[in-house]
C-alpha cells in the first residue's frame, strides 16, 4: 500500500503520515478480521480516553518516533480518519486527496505537509478539514 500511495502521489512527493499509514492499515482490516477488531477498539479506546494525536505529529512523525504505545494510537487514529472518510465519502474521493499531493517532477522542494493538508482536504472534499474530523465520532453523535 505505501508503494502504491507513493505512485500516485509522486516520486519525489512526501505523503502524510496519517494518509500512508492509515491506507495501509484499512487494507490491512479489509484481509484480516482480527486486525480490524484490533484496530477499531485501539481507536475507540484512544478517542474515547482523549489520547489521541495531535493532527499536525500524525501528518509529519513517522510512527517509528514514538513510544510503541503510541505508535499503535498514530496507526489506529490514521485508520480511524481513513476509513471513516472512505464510508462517507468513498475511495475515489481519498484517492484523490493522496493525488493532491503530487508536485511537478522538476520541482525539488517537498511540500510543507503541517501547512498544506488542511487547505488539500478543503479543495478535494469541499468543506473545511474540522468539519472532515465529523467521522471520527462515534456513529450515535455523527447520526443525524
Amino acid at each position: 500500500m505505501h508503494v502504491l500511495v507513493g505512485e500516485n502521489a509522486g516520486l519525489l512527493n512526501e505523503v502524510l503520515v496519517w494518509l500512508n499509514e492509515g491506507l495501509a492499515v484499512y487494507v490491512e482490516c479489509q484481509l484480516f478480521p482480527e486486525a480490524k477488531s484490533y484496530w477499531d477498539t485501539t481507536f475507540a479506546v484512544s478517542r474515547d480516553l482523549g489520547r489521541l494525536l495531535p493532527w499536525d505529529d500524525v501528518t509529519t512523525k513517522s510512527t517509528g518516533e514514538y513510544p510503541v504505545a503510541q505508535a499503535r494510537v498514530h496507526y489506529a487514529q490514521s485508520y480511524g480518519l481513513v476509513s471513516g472518510l472512505i464510508r462517507q465519502y468513498g475511495v475515489s474521493k481519498v484517492a484523490a486527496y493522496v493525488q493532491s499531493f503530487r508536485v511537478k517532477f522538476k520541482n525539488d522542494d517537498a511540500p510543507n505537509l503541517a501547512a498544506v493538508y488542511q487547505d488539500h482536504f478543503k479543495t478535494v472534499f469541499g468543506f473545511p478539514w474540522a468539519k472532515g474530523l465529523d467521522v471520527l465520532k462515534p456513529a450515535s453523535v455523527t447520526a443525524k
